[in-house]
């Protein structure tokens, strides 16, 4: 195996790891100690949960939202204005904080995310509510990777698992309590409040970070050599950005995922709008791929998609996300159409689900740190992800409750597993200087998985759920509640017998087959993860081990 070495200059961050490792050469963290530590740690749980929460409360209140300024047609623009920017601009956070240095960024879109959810909250129309969600997708997306790539930086490598998986916590609680509480604060105080609430927060987290976030952190910021011309890296760094590329990845990743968004949804998939979306996608991704090749500071390195082990981490996480969000997404459908359970319900019996998968995220961090080895971790996410995906399409209505929610804790599981094992690789294997950016392309992909995953399941499950109400629905009124079931899910507990235990029945064959994305997901998750190749981690300091 190689060690990586870097000769970065002396920077205040590295005056005080200098420091700190003089006293305690075993310290668990670097360039502060641990008190200072745990208030920037502190700080970007914080944040992370922030983040979290917000982007999961949408889930629960977009039909108030979208009722109070009339336009319920607009729903699903409040959810795709987001996401396109916080994936789009993914990358863009990890190689400007290279340059400019982790502070600045962190505390740049912990501003923005502050400042969208004020607009959120003071909104006066649909179409200035989904223009802030819009550029709250950009905050949020950054917020939480930049809290990765600042805490990668002040623990050493043997440790990271560690903390990784804390984040890992905070980001399931976050989500939890997103989708569990937003609706209770929007009945109880006004759905405005759901984001002002946010905003003291975050102005506390601001504050805590200028002042205890090292000034020096980032490869970029540390490293004072001089070129052959005499000018500072610093500034060629800036100079040599990879605007030409951001730009077309930012583009690219939003024509494809308003492809997969509004395809088969509001718009047929032969639709003109649909074809260009997906046409201009593909045009941009071959522009993407040409800029990143020439580019001196590449704002996606191309060798992390055709590298052993980077691509294979990379596409994990894609797939991961595929595979989780298929289960994720249709999992409350077939409690409220099949079992006639309400929404709260069916949220509800995610919950203990969800606990596993943060006990998943916190013992994957700890195994990795005590062990030191990675791939262990991600080989039995990867077998777990696709046992269970293959035991949920045997789910039935019949069943205990017991063991509907054993078949679903499998996914979340695998969670906990896989994404901070994937992270973990991907830091143990890189150069420092790259791991801003390997942090944001590896949420990336996944944001991508999470995309594709709901659009793919949705797309078999519309049309096998067509399917399946044509063949099995019979009767004089029949043709009345197919149209009925295909338009309202919540209708169905409404409609009478015997049509209605045949509109489930037809729901329930639908939603089995669509959990066949999450099976094929699985299986190809496993396939890339198998012949892998990872070194066990080295102790001491940040050093990066990569297998030769």
């Amino acid at each position: 195996m190689v060690i990586y070495v870097e000769d970065r200059g002396t920077t205040e961050a590295d005056e005080q790891g200098e420091q700190t490792t003089a006293k305690d050469p075993d310290s668990t963290y670097m360039h502060v100690g641990p008190a200072r530590f745990w208030f920037v740690f502190s700080t970007v749980l914080l944040g992370y949960f922030v983040a979290c929460f917000d982007i999961n409360l949408i889930a629960s209140i977009h039909p108030v939202i979208t009722s109070y300024f009339q336009a319920s047609k607009q729903a699903s623009w409040l959810t795709t204005a987001f996401m396109i920017t916080n994936t789009g601009f993914q990358p863009l956070w990890g190689r400007l904080s290279d340059t400019i240095g982790r502070k600045s960024v962190y505390l740049i879109v912990l501003s923005i995310f502050a400042l969208t959810n004020l607009w959120c909250g003071l909104a006066n129309s649909i179409g200035s509510f989904i223009a802030a969600r819009a550029v709250c997708g950009v905050g949020a997306g950054g917020l939480m990777s930049m809290g990765l790539v600042v805490t990668n930086d002040l623990v050493k490598v043997e440790y990271r698992g560690t903390f990784v998986s804390y984040i890992n916590v905070a980001f399931e609680v976050g989500a939890a309590c997103g989708a569990a509480f937003g609706g209770v604060i929007s009945d109880s105080i006004g759905w405005r409040w759901t984001f002002g609430i946010q905003v003291p927060i975050l102005v506390v987290c601001g504050i805590a970070g200028f002042f205890t976030i090292p000034n020096g952190l980032g490869p970029m910021l540390i490293r004072k050599a001089v070129n052959k011309q005499g000018q500072n890296a610093s500034w060629m760094a800036v100079k040599n950005f990879d605007s030409l590329g951001l730009s077309c990845l930012v583009f690219a990743v939003a024509f494809f995922i308003l492809f997969f968004n509004l395809g088969g949804n509001e718009l047929p998939w032969n639709h003109p709008i649909i074809i260009v979306c997906i046409v201009l996608a593909v045009l941009l991704s071959g522009i993407v791929a040409c800029v990143e090749r020439r580019a001196k500071q590449p704002i996606m390195p191309l060798h992390l998609l055709i590298t052993h082990p980077y691509a294979n981490l990379t596409f994990a996480n894609f797939l991961a996300g595929v595979a989780s969000n298929t289960v994720l997404f249709n999992v409350p459908l077939w409690f409220q159409a099949v079992e006639l359970s309400t929404p709260s319900a069916s949220g509800q019996r995610l919950a203990a689900p969800a606990i596993g998968g943060s006990i998943a995220g916190v013992a994957t961090g700890y195994v990795i740190t005590v062990t030191r080895r990675l791939k262990v971790m991600l080989i039995i996410g990867s077998i777990v992800y696709l046992a269970g995906s293959i035991a949920l399409y045997f789910i039935d209505r019949r069943m205990s409750e017991v063991a509907k929610i054993a078949l679903i804790t499998p996914t979340p599981l695998s969670q906990g597993f896989i994404y901070p094992g994937s992270m973990m690789a991907a830091f143990a294997t890189s150069p420092q200087e790259e791991q801003g950016v390997i942090t944001t392309t590896l949420s990336l992909w996944r944001n991508l998985g999470i995309v594709v995953g709901v659009s793919i399941s949705s797309l078999v499950f519309q049309n096998v759920l067509n399917l399946r109400l044509d063949q099995l629905v019979h009767g004089p009124q029949a043709q009345y509640y197919i149209e009925v079931a295909r338009n309202s899910v919540r209708a169905v507990t409404e409609i009478p017998q015997p049509y209605q235990g045949q509109v489930r029945d037809a729901y329930a064959q639908a939603l089995k087959l669509s959990f066949v994305t999450a099976i094929v997901a699985s299986a190809l998750l496993l396939i890339i993860m198998v012949p892998m190749k990872l070194p066990r981690m080295q102790k001491g300091g940040g050093g990066n081990v990569a297998a030769e």
